[in-house]
């Protein structure tokens, strides 16, 4: 179990690395939006991710405090503390609004030192389509964020199902196409495909070996259902596909 947990403070941290730099305007999520109804899939669920480490370090004995506060802001529920080797794990959920759900987790890995930069991360979920509650619960992060001295990194996943009707690559290949993207790097097999772009229509990107991206687009089939599932995100999917 500690080795699993080490992995997953692992995971995030290096997440946010990886993502640094990268920003989603609040225009990307209806882009995506629109995009991703245009291949004629249905979208099933959604996830606004922020996560980066805090620019302004926090003293050891504040830790608590600070996580108190961030937790109150978004009003969810008690934080439960967990202490490990190497990282102290505080993390909290709760319901945000009609049908979006949140998850809050703060990562010290540097628990001995007396000033540290914990890693930051909020997960917001909802079900059908982003509609005018995620704005809203868009704008409470913002806030929330800037007022604790957090710059938001915000990265939009959403994912539905469609009928299948022909290859995996269609709707993946249509999305892109709207989109006016070029491949950076893909990943194919018989069951799934995962294509990374780069996209003028939406801002910001990260670097990878192919190049600079900022939209991902992936496809697999679900033989129980008989259906494609789509995936849609930027600058990458933050969710399982």
């Amino acid at each position: 179990m500690k080795k699993l947990q080490l992995f997953q403070v692992g995971l995030w941290i290096s997440l946010s690395l990886f993502l640094a730099g990268s920003h989603t305007d609040p225009s990307a999520e209806s882009v995506l939006l629109r995009v991703f109804q245009s291949v004629g899939a249905d979208p099933e669920q959604y996830v606004l991710h922020h996560g980066s480490r805090i620019s302004k370090p926090v003293a050891r004995a504040q830790m608590n405090t600070f996580v108190k506060r961030l937790q109150t802001s978004l009003q969810l529920m008690p934080v439960n503390r967990q202490v490990n080797k190497n990282a102290i794990q505080y993390t909290t959920s709760g319901r945000i609004g009609r049908n979006l759900t949140a998850e809050l987790n703060v990562i010290n890995d540097e628990p001995l030192r007396t000033w540290s930069q914990p890693y930051i991360s909020i997960q917001v979920r909802g079900r059908g389509i982003p509609g005018q509650e995620l704005a809203r619960v868009r704008k409470q992060l913002v806030n929330v964020l800037h007022s604790n001295g957090i710059i938001p990194h915000f990265h939009f996943t959403i994912q539905g199902s469609q009928p299948l009707r022909s290859g995996l690559e269609q709707p993946i290949v249509q999305a892109l196409k709207k989109l006016q993207a070029s491949e950076v790097e893909s990943m194919r097999t018989s069951h799934t495909v995962s294509i990374s772009a780069h996209t003028p229509m939406l801002p910001g990107g990260l670097k990878t070996g192919g190049g600079l991206m900022n939209i991902q687009a992936a496809a697999r089939v679900n033989h129980d259902t008989h259906r494609l599932i789509f995936t849609l995100g930027t600058p990458i999917i933050t969710i399982e596909y």
